[in-house]
């Protein structure tokens, strides 16, 4: 009786678990995929990882690209990562930056280099004044690499004999409501514009046009760069490739007063600023055609005359706001179908404007004269 009992167990759960299964509604295949599922899951990881994804909002001097008018030799390239695993981070990088269209070697390439740095990466080789180039940068998680993220920017004008000849347009006085400033920038017919910048400077706000077209950095861009002038004068870079047509383009600029050309009332005597200068304006642009034909257009050059005149803007204040006469309103004055013969001539002027460039050092042990001045040196 014993053993008759003790045999017949085991027959007993066999049955219940089988019993259990079928009500589960499981098949014997199932069971099997089920079984396989698990095993997977408790697999290490394979080593062999796809690529990483490519990097993300890339920026040139911490601007996103693509950047119009970098103002340095050595810009600093910036990115972020993306990854699908958690952890992952950054073993490598590599960045390049080529000629924009050249098929030439790059002009700067850092070779694969072991960091995990994505903030600041300079560029080693000095760039050329308003150039575009094109940035490329790829990054390795350990594993692989990322196929590389491609972005454009330009360089501004990083010399101050890139404004050779570029003359300051200024209005006579401070009480001249004149605030419209209009040229014809004539292209040849049939010819392609390979690439096209200009480079504005409004003192103390310009507010730009071509063809009717605003041409603003952002929607949301009114005032232009805000500064007080005492030690430097900004201007604006934009690339006007695909606004430019064959025949006659009008670049029209309006001027407002800003801190540059601040009225001596209550106002400033308060904040204690003066006015620094009379309204004006300075502006160049290089044009390549493709033929390989190269123009330049600049202020106070005889060939390219500019007009001004009034229209609804009769006075701007920073701090009382505009003053608009929508009776001297001028409609079109920004197109080249306006007549602009009866507008005076602009005046070409001499600005006091000076670029400073120091570096100070605080009670030096010695200095050395050398021939093109004293170097001071701390120890």
């Amino acid at each position: 009786m014993v053993s008759s009992f003790s045999s017949s167990r085991p027959a007993i759960e066999s049955d219940v678990f089988h019993a259990d299964i079928a009500r589960l509604g499981l098949t014997r295949g199932a069971m099997v995929v089920l079984a396989l599922l698990l095993l997977l899951l408790l697999l290490p990881p394979s080593t062999s990882a796809a690529a990483p994804p490519a990097v993300v909002d890339l920026r040139v001097e911490y601007a996103e690209t693509p950047v119009r008018g970098v103002g340095v030799r050595h810009p600093r390239f910036s990115w972020s990562l993306v990854h699908p695993r958690r952890g992952a981070a950054q073993h490598m990088y590599r960045v390049s930056v080529h000629e924009a269209g050249a098929t030439a070697a790059a002009v700067w390439d850092s070779g694969a280099v072991q960091s995990n740095a994505t903030l600041g990466v300079r560029c080693d080789t000095a760039l050329q004044s308003d150039t575009a180039y094109q940035l490329s940068v790829a990054w390795n998680d350990g594993a692989s690499w990322s196929s590389p993220a491609v972005e454009q920017f330009t360089t501004a004008l990083l010399d101050q004999s890139d404004w050779d000849g570029v003359r300051w347009l200024t209005l006579p006085d401070g009480n001249d409501t004149r605030s419209q400033f209009r040229a014809t920038l004539p292209l040849p017919l049939g010819k392609s514009v390979t690439r096209a910048t200009c480079f504005i400077s409004g003192l103390g706000y310009a507010r730009s046009f071509l063809n009717g077209e605003r041409l603003a950095s952002s929607p949301d861009d009114t005032l232009g760069p805000f500064m007080q002038f005492q030690r430097r004068v900004a201007y604006d870079t934009f690339d006007v490739t695909s606004m430019l047509r064959g025949g006659n383009n009008t670049l029209a600029v309006q001027l407002g007063h800003g801190w540059f050309a601040l009225p001596d009332d209550a106002f400033t005597a308060v904040l204690g600023f003066r006015t620094i200068g009379h309204r004006s304006l300075r502006v160049l642009c290089n044009v390549a055609l493709g033929n390989d034909t190269k123009l330049r257009f600049a202020t106070g050059d005889v060939a390219w005359p500019w007009r001004h005149g009034s229209g609804e803007l009769r006075t701007d204040h920073l701090f009382l706001g505009e003053t608009i006469d929508k009776r001297l309103e001028t409609p079109g004055w920004q197109l080249s179908t306006f007549d602009d013969s009866s507008w005076d001539l602009a005046t070409v002027r001499k600005l006091n404007a000076v670029f400073w460039s120091i570096t100070l050092f605080l009670n030096p042990d010695q200095f050395t004269k050398t021939g093109s001045g004293q170097t001071y040196r701390k120890s």
